[in-house]
Protein backbone atom coordinates (compact mmCIF):
# COMPACT_ATOMS: atom_id res chain seq x y z
CA UNK A 1 0.00 0.00 0.00
CA UNK A 2 1.32 3.25 -1.00
CA UNK A 3 2.59 6.24 1.55
CA UNK A 4 -0.50 8.62 1.81
CA UNK A 5 0.95 11.08 3.79
CA UNK A 6 4.44 11.87 4.96
CA UNK A 7 3.68 10.85 9.15
CA UNK A 8 1.88 7.83 8.11
CA UNK A 9 3.68 5.09 7.61
CA UNK A 10 1.95 2.69 5.09
CA UNK A 11 -0.28 -0.05 6.11
CA UNK A 12 -4.29 -0.64 6.35
CA UNK A 13 -6.79 2.32 5.54
CA UNK A 14 -7.24 4.16 9.08
CA UNK A 15 -9.56 7.16 8.22
CA UNK A 16 -9.28 8.52 11.82
CA UNK A 17 -5.46 8.84 12.12
CA UNK A 18 -5.33 10.24 8.35
CA UNK A 19 -7.89 13.05 9.38
CA UNK A 20 -5.76 13.57 12.52
CA UNK A 21 -2.78 14.90 9.90
CA UNK A 22 -4.72 15.71 6.74
CA UNK A 23 -8.09 16.16 5.59
CA UNK A 24 -9.20 13.95 2.23
CA UNK A 25 -9.70 16.90 -0.73
CA UNK A 26 -12.91 17.45 -1.71
CA UNK A 27 -13.91 17.03 -5.54
CA UNK A 28 -14.72 20.23 -6.76
CA UNK A 29 -15.44 18.92 -10.02
CA UNK A 30 -15.49 20.83 -14.07
CA UNK A 31 -17.80 19.68 -16.26
CA UNK A 32 -17.08 16.40 -18.53
CA UNK A 33 -14.59 15.37 -15.21
CA UNK A 34 -14.37 12.06 -13.67
CA UNK A 35 -12.97 10.56 -10.31
CA UNK A 36 -13.19 6.46 -9.87
CA UNK A 37 -11.95 5.06 -6.83
CA UNK A 38 -12.47 2.70 -3.34
CA UNK A 39 -15.52 3.54 -1.42
CA UNK A 40 -13.87 3.45 2.15
CA UNK A 41 -16.62 5.16 3.94
CA UNK A 42 -20.19 6.27 3.34
CA UNK A 43 -22.11 9.02 5.95
CA UNK A 44 -24.84 11.48 6.26
CA UNK A 45 -23.50 14.76 7.23
CA UNK A 46 -26.34 17.55 7.75
CA UNK A 47 -25.47 21.32 6.36
CA UNK A 48 -28.13 23.86 6.00
CA UNK A 49 -30.91 22.31 7.58
CA UNK A 50 -30.54 18.47 4.33
CA UNK A 51 -29.11 15.68 4.85
CA UNK A 52 -26.08 15.08 2.26
CA UNK A 53 -24.07 11.58 1.93
CA UNK A 54 -20.70 12.30 1.65
CA UNK A 55 -18.79 9.14 0.37
CA UNK A 56 -14.59 8.84 1.58
CA UNK A 57 -12.90 7.55 -1.83
CA UNK A 58 -9.44 6.04 -2.15
CA UNK A 59 -8.54 7.19 -6.31
CA UNK A 60 -5.50 5.02 -7.00
CA UNK A 61 -2.39 7.01 -7.85
CA UNK A 62 -1.50 7.24 -11.81
CA UNK A 63 1.27 8.45 -13.84
CA UNK A 64 0.37 12.48 -12.75
CA UNK A 65 -0.80 11.82 -9.67
CA UNK A 66 -0.10 9.56 -6.10
CA UNK A 67 -3.18 7.83 -4.53
CA UNK A 68 -4.97 10.25 -2.30
CA UNK A 69 -8.70 10.18 -0.03
CA UNK A 70 -11.03 12.50 -1.96
CA UNK A 71 -14.80 13.42 -0.25
CA UNK A 72 -17.67 13.20 -2.55
CA UNK A 73 -20.41 15.46 -1.34
CA UNK A 74 -23.93 14.00 -2.65
CA UNK A 75 -25.84 16.81 -1.35
CA UNK A 76 -27.39 18.06 -5.09
CA UNK A 77 -30.60 15.76 -6.02
CA UNK A 78 -29.20 13.85 -8.85
CA UNK A 79 -25.99 12.53 -6.94
CA UNK A 80 -27.99 12.20 -3.45
CA UNK A 81 -30.36 9.97 -5.37
CA UNK A 82 -27.91 7.94 -7.05
CA UNK A 83 -26.29 7.16 -3.83
CA UNK A 84 -29.64 6.24 -2.55
CA UNK A 85 -30.66 4.17 -5.53
CA UNK A 86 -27.24 2.27 -5.65
CA UNK A 87 -26.18 2.08 -1.81
CA UNK A 88 -22.96 1.64 -2.22
CA UNK A 89 -21.25 -0.29 0.52
CA UNK A 90 -17.15 0.12 1.69
CA UNK A 91 -14.65 -1.79 -0.73
CA UNK A 92 -16.94 -1.15 -4.02
CA UNK A 93 -15.57 0.28 -6.48
CA UNK A 94 -17.31 4.32 -7.59
CA UNK A 95 -17.03 5.74 -10.54
CA UNK A 96 -18.65 9.11 -10.86
CA UNK A 97 -18.82 11.97 -13.63
CA UNK A 98 -19.43 15.53 -13.56
CA UNK A 99 -21.70 16.46 -16.76
CA UNK A 100 -21.94 19.97 -15.59
CA UNK A 101 -25.00 22.26 -14.75
CA UNK A 102 -28.76 22.05 -16.71
CA UNK A 103 -31.81 24.07 -16.11
CA UNK A 104 -34.48 22.11 -15.11
CA UNK A 105 -37.85 22.60 -16.95
CA UNK A 106 -39.21 24.52 -14.47
CA UNK A 107 -36.68 27.07 -14.72
CA UNK A 108 -34.02 25.69 -11.73
CA UNK A 109 -30.26 25.07 -12.14
CA UNK A 110 -29.12 21.63 -11.07
CA UNK A 111 -25.47 19.86 -10.95
CA UNK A 112 -25.93 16.87 -13.66
CA UNK A 113 -23.52 13.43 -12.10
CA UNK A 114 -23.62 10.15 -13.19
CA UNK A 115 -22.41 7.97 -10.94
CA UNK A 116 -21.87 3.78 -11.04
CA UNK A 117 -21.01 1.04 -8.35
CA UNK A 118 -18.94 -1.98 -9.28
CA UNK A 119 -20.72 -5.13 -8.31
CA UNK A 120 -19.80 -9.04 -8.69
CA UNK A 121 -17.38 -7.61 -11.83
CA UNK A 122 -20.06 -5.34 -13.54
CA UNK A 123 -20.63 -1.90 -13.27
CA UNK A 124 -24.17 -0.94 -12.25
CA UNK A 125 -25.38 2.30 -13.37
CA UNK A 126 -27.94 4.74 -11.61
CA UNK A 127 -30.69 5.97 -13.78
Amino acid sequence: MPQLHPLIPPGPFDLVTLLAHEPPVRWRPEPGERLTGELVRLVDKTAFGQNAPTMYLLVPATDDSPARYVTVRASGVVLRNAVTALKPIPGEDIALKFEGLRVSAAGRTYALNRMAVRRAGAWVVAT
